[in-house]
């Protein structure tokens, strides 16, 4: 889904062979382990909730309003175990940044917007890959996504920067309003360089920008899993975006990415690639969702992530209309997570075997989740059989239980109509090393209606 970037792969791997003052490091990381023999050190606490947790939907329509104990936010010895299960990782993109101003940027006395971009490298959390996130600011107006900017002009009289090489005030006035914007972490926020995009046919179109990083420290991970996790309103001004949000999908959640922002990452797609010592290019991960899972908490959702889904060998059952795949486990006992679309039917919704219809869930929740799909099993439906040996009418009694001892690390299937149904995509993976969580968001309960619909996306909103 990423763009064609044979050349700039090519390019990143020169680079990390060459380039060393673009490299970061986490902290305690043995260099001769490997990514692939790490493991997910959070069992403890994933067990901790499965023993402590174990409401029904049911239960959770009785008391829906006791979900909110916060037992692991408050935990040293979680904080410990997250933010020291890290990787090392070289970001090549940013050895290409000019590290300075050029005075000839900028023509005296026209007022440019200089935009500011903040990315962070999440190397904390359960997954021991890190991925890029970028800060977007989100307009009260359109909702859209977009970096913050501020007004520059270089006047006649700025007599410094017309006889220096560098412009020393745009970067000053970005230093500024990084403080302005964000006082309370300003000093984990450092300049990396400044990036000029300019359209081959008109000047009107150039865009500048200021590159940041911004560190997450063990503090810093403290205040993202007590605001972050807990529960991000659609009335916050700051999101972090992954690059698959900003690239492939131009969405985060239901709010879409300005063009400024994509235009950054069509001029310069190397700003979304990671590479480890050896120049091999990291997975970007896809941005995938979950609704509750039966038993879980709040909290072991959030921090944790959904637990596997039991299959209840239940696709046989003539007495399911709509059948979808949050009752079919096609693909077995795994994780399941959705796109955006159908995870809105996954959170608010949940099957009534004894009345063999949906039911609303009370105050619905989704979780945002960065996914990494590793080698994935596409299955393909067809009306000919000309693609697979299943045919799309058969799709409901579908089941693909082996793909793990095949040597995939996840199974997809798209949306398919059929018999007036519809068969929602979904993702299976298969191990919980895969996938870290980003957010949590609550629906709003009075946008979702009584009986259960297929167009859900539509109509619901955050809260």
């Amino acid at each position: 889904m990423l763009p064609n970037t044979r050349a700039a792969i090519k390019k990143l791997a020169t680079l990390t062979r060459t380039s060393n003052n673009s490299e970061f490091s986490g902290n305690n990381e043995d260099d001769t382990i490997n990514i692939s023999e790490k493991k997910y050190k959070l069992k403890e606490y994933r067990d901790i909730y499965i023993n402590s947790h174990t409401q029904s939907f049911d239960e959770l329509e009785r008391n829906s309003r006791s979900r909110s104990t916060a037992t692991l936010y408050d935990t040293e010895q979680y904080i410990n175990t997250i933010c020291n299960n890290t990787s090392k990782y070289v970001y090549p993109f940013i050895s290409q940044l000019s590290q300075s101003i050029p005075a000839s940027t900028f023509t005296p006395n026209k007022v440019y917007d200089i935009n500011v971009c903040v990315y962070r490298i999440f190397h904390v959390g359960g997954n021991t890959t890190p991925f890029l996130q970028f800060k977007l600011l989100k307009r009260t107006s359109s909702n859209e996504m977009t970096f913050p900017t501020f007004k520059y002009e270089r006047t006649d009289d700025d007599v410094s920067s017309l006889k220096s090489e560098t412009d020393k005030l745009c970067l000053t006035k970005g230093n500024d309003s990084i403080m302005r914007w964000f006082k309370t972490h300003a000093n984990d926020i450092k300049f990396k360089g400044f990036i000029k995009t300019s359209d081959a046919v008109s000047d009107d179109t150039t865009a500048c920008y200021l590159i940041y990083e911004e560190s997450i420290t063990k503090e810093r991970y403290k205040t993202l899993i007590q605001t972050e996790l807990k529960n991000i309103k659609s009335t916050e001004n700051w999101w972090w975006a992954c690059t698959h949000e900003i690239f492939n999908t131009g969405m985060v959640l239901i709010y879409s990415v300005s063009s400024v922002v994509r235009g950054l990452f069509a001029a310069s797609p190397m700003i979304m690639f990671l590479s480890d010592n050896n120049g091999f290019t990291y997975e970007t991960p896809t941005i995938l969702y979950t609704g509750y899972t039966e038993g879980s908490s709040l909290e072991e959702i959030r921090l944790l992530g959904p637990r596997k889904l039991t299959d209840d060998n239940n696709i046989m059952n003539p007495n399911i209309p709509r059948r979808n795949v949050n009752e079919n486990r096609m693909y077995g006992t795994q994780y399941y997570f959705y796109d955006l679309d159908g995870v809105f039917r996954n959170a608010c919704y949940t099957y009534d075997g004894s009345k063999h219809k949906y039911k609303k869930i009370p105050d619905p929740y989704i979780f945002r989740y960065a996914v990494f799909l590793g080698i994935t099993k596409v299955t393909l439906f067809d009306t000919d059989n000309t693609t697979t040996n299943v045919s799309i009418n058969g799709a409901t009694t579908f089941r693909d239980t082996k793909w793990p001892n095949e040597g995939f690390e996840s199974i997809f299937h798209g949306k398919y109509k059929f018999n007036g149904n519809e068969l929602s995509p979904v993702f299976s993976i298969f191990d919980n090393t895969q996938f870290t969580p980003l957010s949590c968001h609550e629906v709003d309960a009075s946008t979702v209606p009584y009986e259960f619909s297929d167009t859900l996306f539509k109509f619901v909103k955050l809260t």
